[in-house]
């Protein structure tokens, strides 16, 4: 259930932001670094990853 909620927030503030990790992160309270490996731990894509 903690993932489940964790993955909402992640995928919630990854919305928010257009896909930008750095400011996701930030609005999270986390470092990039951090994000992007819950975001491989809980199975979560950014589809709207800048190219």
């Amino acid at each position: 259930k903690v993932a489940a909620f964790e993955r909402a927030m992640i995928r919630q503030a990854l919305e928010m932001e257009n896909g930008n990790q750095s400011r996701a992160a930030k609005l999270l309270g986390i470092s990039e670094r951090h994000l992007r490996s819950r975001m491989q731990k809980l199975d979560i894509i950014n589809n709207k990853k800048r190219t």
